[in-house]
């Protein structure tokens, strides 16, 4: 185990899978353990929105794990997990965008045309039964 501080601890371990005879001797395999209480580089709004956005994520100790076995190196892997934990903090905290004023009134005036073509289609079909009936012997 090597703990890069009170918030983050990384272990290693055997990778599972494929490999030929040295996959057994070495420890590829990263498990980033990353602890949002004690981490002090984020605001309370930023570790509140990372409980309430990413909540499959963290386990019952109050720890984000991540893990990575795509490289046979430890540190490609350890890179790949910082970069997964980074992106994870960055999607929590990034607001969602509206729908600009353009596509807004693109949706109104398609909506407009298909209300108009469904009248257009009910007064036809509407013509038609008319046409069918018998004259009235008024």
């Amino acid at each position: 185990m090597w703990f890069v501080s009170e918030s983050l601890s990384i272990t290693y371990s055997r990778s599972s899978g494929p490999g030929g005879q040295h996959v057994n001797k070495t420890c590829s395999k990263v498990d980033v353990r990353f602890h949002l209480a004690n981490a002090e580089w984020l605001s309370d709004y930023m570790k509140s929105k990372l409980q309430e956005k990413k909540p499959n994520h963290l386990n019952k100790d109050g720890y984000f794990v991540v893990k990575s076995e795509k490289t046979k190196s430890q540190q490609l892997n350890v890179a790949d997990c910082l970069d997964k934990l980074r992106s994870m903090i960055r999607d929590a905290i990034k607001e969602p965008v509206g729908p600009n004023p353009l596509t807004l009134e693109r949706r109104r005036r398609l909506l407009e045309q298909h209300a108009r073509a469904r009248l257009r289609e009910k007064r036809a079909h509407s013509l038609i039964k008319q046409l069918r009936q018998s004259p009235s012997c008024a």
